[in-house]
Protein backbone atom coordinates (compact mmCIF):
# COMPACT_ATOMS: atom_id res chain seq x y z
CA UNK A 1 0.00 0.00 0.00
CA UNK A 2 1.10 3.54 -0.93
CA UNK A 3 -0.56 6.52 -0.12
CA UNK A 4 -0.40 9.82 1.44
CA UNK A 5 -2.32 11.95 3.85
CA UNK A 6 -3.13 15.60 3.81
CA UNK A 7 -2.74 17.23 7.13
CA UNK A 8 -4.93 20.26 7.77
CA UNK A 9 -1.55 21.77 8.39
CA UNK A 10 -1.24 21.51 4.74
CA UNK A 11 1.66 19.30 5.21
CA UNK A 12 1.94 16.04 3.24
CA UNK A 13 2.59 13.50 5.34
CA UNK A 14 2.92 9.56 4.73
CA UNK A 15 1.76 6.85 7.25
CA UNK A 16 3.48 4.32 9.15
CA UNK A 17 2.40 0.62 9.21
CA UNK A 18 2.77 -1.94 11.22
CA UNK A 19 1.08 -5.52 11.70
CA UNK A 20 -1.56 -6.40 14.62
CA UNK A 21 -2.38 -9.91 13.88
CA UNK A 22 -3.66 -10.34 9.91
CA UNK A 23 -4.47 -6.76 9.71
CA UNK A 24 -2.19 -4.18 8.45
CA UNK A 25 -2.53 -1.08 10.95
CA UNK A 26 -1.71 2.45 8.92
CA UNK A 27 -0.94 5.62 11.96
CA UNK A 28 -1.73 8.60 10.30
CA UNK A 29 -0.04 11.75 12.01
CA UNK A 30 -2.81 14.31 12.41
CA UNK A 31 -2.41 18.33 12.41
CA UNK A 32 -4.95 20.12 14.85
CA UNK A 33 -5.01 23.46 16.86
CA UNK A 34 -0.88 23.13 16.80
CA UNK A 35 -0.48 19.54 18.14
CA UNK A 36 -0.02 16.09 16.30
CA UNK A 37 -2.44 13.62 16.98
CA UNK A 38 -1.74 9.71 16.02
CA UNK A 39 -4.91 7.93 14.96
CA UNK A 40 -4.72 4.30 14.04
CA UNK A 41 -6.88 2.62 11.26
CA UNK A 42 -7.13 -0.93 10.90
CA UNK A 43 -7.27 -2.16 7.43
CA UNK A 44 -8.53 -5.61 7.18
CA UNK A 45 -6.48 -7.65 4.58
CA UNK A 46 -8.14 -9.30 1.10
CA UNK A 47 -9.76 -12.72 1.17
CA UNK A 48 -7.66 -15.14 -0.10
CA UNK A 49 -8.66 -17.69 -2.43
CA UNK A 50 -8.18 -21.69 -2.27
CA UNK A 51 -6.74 -23.05 -5.26
CA UNK A 52 -6.36 -26.56 -6.51
CA UNK A 53 -3.85 -27.84 -8.62
CA UNK A 54 -4.79 -28.34 -12.73
CA UNK A 55 -5.23 -31.40 -13.44
CA UNK A 56 -5.24 -33.75 -16.75
CA UNK A 57 -9.42 -33.89 -16.30
CA UNK A 58 -9.35 -30.05 -16.26
CA UNK A 59 -7.49 -29.46 -19.00
CA UNK A 60 -9.32 -32.19 -21.13
CA UNK A 61 -12.50 -30.38 -19.83
CA UNK A 62 -11.81 -27.13 -21.22
CA UNK A 63 -10.07 -28.65 -24.57
CA UNK A 64 -13.18 -30.74 -25.37
CA UNK A 65 -15.13 -26.98 -25.39
CA UNK A 66 -13.82 -26.69 -28.62
CA UNK A 67 -15.91 -29.81 -29.94
CA UNK A 68 -19.32 -28.59 -30.57
CA UNK A 69 -20.51 -32.50 -30.72
CA UNK A 70 -19.76 -33.18 -27.17
CA UNK A 71 -22.12 -31.19 -25.77
CA UNK A 72 -24.67 -29.75 -28.89
CA UNK A 73 -25.33 -26.81 -26.87
CA UNK A 74 -26.86 -28.17 -24.38
CA UNK A 75 -26.42 -26.31 -20.92
CA UNK A 76 -27.38 -29.23 -18.78
CA UNK A 77 -25.59 -31.65 -20.78
CA UNK A 78 -22.36 -29.26 -20.77
CA UNK A 79 -23.59 -28.66 -16.28
CA UNK A 80 -23.04 -32.17 -15.82
CA UNK A 81 -20.01 -32.64 -16.75
CA UNK A 82 -18.33 -29.94 -15.19
CA UNK A 83 -19.66 -31.06 -11.83
CA UNK A 84 -17.67 -33.94 -12.26
CA UNK A 85 -13.78 -31.93 -13.56
CA UNK A 86 -11.60 -31.62 -10.19
CA UNK A 87 -11.08 -27.87 -10.02
CA UNK A 88 -14.62 -26.22 -10.96
CA UNK A 89 -16.40 -25.93 -7.26
CA UNK A 90 -20.12 -24.70 -8.23
CA UNK A 91 -21.95 -24.83 -10.97
CA UNK A 92 -25.50 -22.85 -11.70
CA UNK A 93 -27.79 -22.53 -14.42
CA UNK A 94 -29.47 -19.29 -14.23
CA UNK A 95 -31.30 -17.15 -16.70
CA UNK A 96 -29.98 -19.43 -19.87
CA UNK A 97 -26.71 -19.45 -19.10
CA UNK A 98 -24.32 -21.69 -16.82
CA UNK A 99 -22.06 -20.59 -14.57
CA UNK A 100 -18.96 -21.78 -12.78
CA UNK A 101 -16.62 -21.02 -10.63
CA UNK A 102 -12.89 -21.98 -10.99
CA UNK A 103 -10.59 -23.30 -8.49
CA UNK A 104 -8.25 -24.95 -10.12
CA UNK A 105 -5.04 -22.51 -10.41
CA UNK A 106 -5.05 -21.86 -14.24
CA UNK A 107 -3.62 -18.88 -15.59
CA UNK A 108 -5.28 -16.52 -18.33
CA UNK A 109 -2.51 -17.75 -20.58
CA UNK A 110 -2.94 -21.42 -19.96
CA UNK A 111 -6.79 -21.08 -21.00
CA UNK A 112 -6.37 -19.25 -23.45
CA UNK A 113 -3.74 -21.50 -25.18
CA UNK A 114 -6.12 -24.76 -24.38
CA UNK A 115 -9.10 -23.11 -25.89
CA UNK A 116 -6.86 -21.78 -28.96
CA UNK A 117 -7.79 -18.21 -28.45
CA UNK A 118 -5.72 -16.07 -30.77
CA UNK A 119 -4.65 -12.58 -29.56
CA UNK A 120 -6.50 -12.88 -26.24
CA UNK A 121 -6.24 -10.11 -23.98
CA UNK A 122 -7.28 -8.97 -20.05
CA UNK A 123 -9.65 -6.14 -20.55
CA UNK A 124 -11.84 -4.29 -17.74
CA UNK A 125 -15.47 -3.26 -19.03
CA UNK A 126 -16.38 -1.41 -15.52
CA UNK A 127 -15.46 2.38 -15.04
CA UNK A 128 -13.59 1.57 -12.18
CA UNK A 129 -11.71 -1.26 -13.89
CA UNK A 130 -12.54 -3.39 -10.67
CA UNK A 131 -12.83 -6.68 -12.87
CA UNK A 132 -11.30 -7.80 -15.94
CA UNK A 133 -11.74 -10.88 -17.97
CA UNK A 134 -10.59 -12.50 -21.31
CA UNK A 135 -11.25 -10.91 -24.71
CA UNK A 136 -10.12 -11.50 -28.17
CA UNK A 137 -9.09 -9.02 -30.53
CA UNK A 138 -11.16 -8.68 -33.50
CA UNK A 139 -9.70 -5.49 -35.27
CA UNK A 140 -7.57 -2.42 -34.70
CA UNK A 141 -9.22 1.13 -34.93
CA UNK A 142 -7.87 4.13 -36.09
CA UNK A 143 -6.43 6.39 -33.27
CA UNK A 144 -3.63 9.06 -33.82
CA UNK A 145 -2.42 8.64 -30.17
CA UNK A 146 -1.93 5.42 -29.40
CA UNK A 147 -2.63 1.90 -30.55
CA UNK A 148 -6.63 0.87 -30.10
CA UNK A 149 -8.89 -2.46 -30.57
CA UNK A 150 -11.81 -3.63 -30.79
CA UNK A 151 -12.17 -6.62 -28.71
CA UNK A 152 -15.20 -9.29 -28.29
CA UNK A 153 -15.81 -12.42 -25.39
CA UNK A 154 -14.58 -15.44 -27.21
CA UNK A 155 -16.98 -18.03 -28.87
CA UNK A 156 -15.55 -21.54 -28.19
CA UNK A 157 -17.96 -24.45 -29.87
CA UNK A 158 -21.30 -23.78 -29.64
CA UNK A 159 -20.53 -21.09 -26.37
CA UNK A 160 -19.93 -17.56 -26.15
CA UNK A 161 -17.89 -17.23 -23.00
CA UNK A 162 -17.23 -14.63 -20.09
CA UNK A 163 -14.21 -15.25 -18.79
CA UNK A 164 -13.24 -13.67 -15.53
CA UNK A 165 -9.74 -13.51 -13.86
CA UNK A 166 -8.67 -12.45 -10.30
CA UNK A 167 -7.64 -8.61 -10.66
CA UNK A 168 -5.60 -6.10 -13.04
CA UNK A 169 -1.98 -7.81 -14.11
CA UNK A 170 1.09 -6.80 -12.23
CA UNK A 171 3.52 -4.26 -13.90
CA UNK A 172 3.67 -1.17 -16.16
CA UNK A 173 0.58 0.03 -18.76
CA UNK A 174 0.21 -1.81 -21.53
CA UNK A 175 0.59 0.47 -24.72
CA UNK A 176 -2.53 -1.29 -26.20
CA UNK A 177 -5.83 0.03 -25.22
CA UNK A 178 -9.76 -1.34 -26.03
CA UNK A 179 -12.33 0.86 -25.33
CA UNK A 180 -11.83 2.97 -21.63
CA UNK A 181 -9.30 -0.05 -21.27
CA UNK A 182 -6.33 -0.89 -21.27
CA UNK A 183 -5.45 -4.38 -23.09
CA UNK A 184 -2.86 -6.43 -21.22
CA UNK A 185 -1.52 -9.50 -23.48
CA UNK A 186 -3.00 -12.26 -21.82
CA UNK A 187 0.80 -14.08 -21.91
CA UNK A 188 2.96 -13.48 -19.13
CA UNK A 189 0.20 -12.02 -17.03
CA UNK A 190 0.44 -14.22 -14.43
CA UNK A 191 -3.41 -13.69 -13.41
CA UNK A 192 -5.58 -16.61 -12.56
CA UNK A 193 -9.13 -17.62 -14.19
CA UNK A 194 -11.73 -16.93 -11.36
CA UNK A 195 -15.43 -17.72 -13.23
CA UNK A 196 -16.66 -18.83 -16.37
CA UNK A 197 -20.16 -17.72 -18.14
CA UNK A 198 -21.34 -19.98 -21.04
CA UNK A 199 -24.08 -18.98 -23.03
CA UNK A 200 -25.09 -20.65 -26.16
CA UNK A 201 -24.17 -19.47 -29.73
CA UNK A 202 -25.23 -20.19 -32.78
CA UNK A 203 -22.53 -22.23 -34.92
CA UNK A 204 -21.88 -21.61 -38.08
Amino acid sequence: MSWMYLAPSGRVQRPTTWRNGSAEVISVSMCRRGRDRRRPLIVPPEPSRETVPVTPQFEQFSASLLDGQVDRGDLVRLAARARLVLGIARVEIRDGRLDVAVTAAVTAEQFARWLLLDEAYLVSSDAHQASWAIQVKVGDLDDPYQTRIHVTRPVVGPWELLIRVDGRPDGPLPRIVAGASPAYPVAGSGVLVTNVTFSPHPMD
